[in-house]
C-alpha cells in the first residue's frame, strides 16, 4: 500500500489510497492508539479497476486523533494478506457548543452562555454580526470557558453571534443566535409641592422641583 491520505471532519474521515498490488477487497482499520490494540473501527473498500480508492470513515468521536492503516485481503489461496501499510493519523474537529443561549441582557450588554461539545475543545471562537450575513467581527479572542459577556452595546439593539470550537486541526462547526438589548429605562419625575402660609398677606407660594 502507498500514497495514503487521510484527512478529517467532525465525526468522520476520509481516506485516499492507492493499491500496488492488486485484489478486490482492502480491509481499512482505524484506532485511538498507533498500536492499533483494543476496539478497531473496521470497514472494507472494493479497489477499482483504474485509480484510486476514496473511502469515507463514519462514526468518529469529535476532537479525538485516529490511526488509520490499509491491508489488502488475500482468498487465503491464490493470494494472502498483504502487510498493514504505515499508518497515518488525523485530529477530527471539534464538534458544535450545545446550549448557545444568551441568558440575561441589560442596556448595554449581552450574556453568553454555552456548554462543552462531546470530545471538548481547546477553546471558543466567538463572533458577532449587526445583521447575522455579513461584517463578523471577532469578539473575546481564544475562550477557553463556556461564557461571554458583550459589553459597551447600544440600547435596543439586536446583535448576532456565532460561536465554533476550536482544537489544532481547526474550527468545527459554528451556532448561531441573536440577543437584544434592553430598553433604556425613562427617567422618572418627582414633583413635590411646598407651601408656607404667611399671615399678614394671606398669600401661599408653592414651587415643583424637577429632580
Amino acid at each position: 500500500m502507498a500514497s495514503i491520505i487521510f484527512s478529517s471532519a467532525i465525526s468522520s474521515a476520509t481516506l485516499y489510497f492507492s493499491s500496488s498490488r492488486f485484489c478486490f477487497v482492502i480491509r481499512i482499520e482505524a484506532s485511538t492508539n498507533s498500536g492499533f490494540t483494543g476496539t478497531l473501527i473496521t470497514q472494507t473498500a472494493t479497489q477499482p479497476a483504474s485509480g484510486n480508492i476514496t473511502t469515507n470513515i463514519p462514526g468518529l468521536t469529535p476532537n479525538t486523533m485516529y490511526y488509520v492503516r490499509v491491508i489488502a485481503v488475500g482468498n487465503g489461496t491464490t493470494y494472502t494478506n498483504s502487510d498493514a501499510s504505515n499508518d497515518r493519523n488525523a485530529l477530527t474537529y471539534p464538534g458544535i457548543p450545545g446550549s448557545f443561549i444568551s441568558p440575561r441582557q441589560t442596556e448595554n450588554s449581552i450574556n453568553l452562555t454555552w456548554t462543552a461539545p462531546i470530545g471538548g475543545a481547546d477553546y471558543y471562537r466567538l463572533e458577532w454580526s449587526p445583521n447575522g450575513t455579513s461584517d463578523w467581527t471577532p469578539i473575546g479572542e481564544n475562550i477557553t470557558g463556556t461564557s461571554y459577556t458583550h459589553s459597551d452595546l447600544d440600547a435596543n439593539t439586536s446583535y448576532y453571534y456565532r460561536l465554533a470550537a476550536v482544537n489544532a486541526t481547526g474550527a468545527g462547526e459554528s451556532d448561531m443566535i441573536d440577543a437584544t438589548t434592553d430598553s433604556l429605562t425613562p427617567n422618572k419625575t418627582i414633583v413635590t409641592t411646598l407651601s408656607d402660609d404667611f399671615d399678614d398677606d394671606d398669600t401661599k407660594i408653592s414651587d415643583s422641583f424637577r429632580l
